[in-house]
């Protein structure tokens, strides 16, 4: 399923609507009417079609974004756990020394 396909459609169809009723409202005659909401269903189709590239764009970048912190994290966590090992081996073999000294 493609990511944010009913914009446009939600976006043109919306404006489509407010200007049926506009028309309704104002009186106009049917063949303007239709010429207004022709034009008018284009017209918003095209800007739909701007908006969810924009929004599709957005979330993208977000996800990118929410991965590399992720990754980010992982190494942190994985360099402070080797470091955690390195003293633990240091401090064993500290006490190694200190019971050699200790035997002799």
């Amino acid at each position: 399923m493609e990511e944010g396909k009913n914009i446009p459609l939600i976006i043109m169809l919306s404006a489509g609507s407010i200007i049926s009723i506009a028309c309704i409202v104002y009186k106009f005659t049917l063949l303007h009417t239709l010429i207004l909401v022709l034009a008018t269903l284009i017209v918003f189709y095209i800007i739909g079609l701007i908006v969810k590239k924009i929004i599709v764009s957005i979330n993208h970048d977000a996800e990118d974004r929410a991965a590399l912190l992720a990754q980010e994290e992982y190494e942190a966590k994985q360099k402070e756990l080797a470091e955690q090992e390195e003293l633990a081996a240091s401090k064993m073999t500290t006490m190694d020394t200190d019971e050699n000294i200790s035997l002799e």
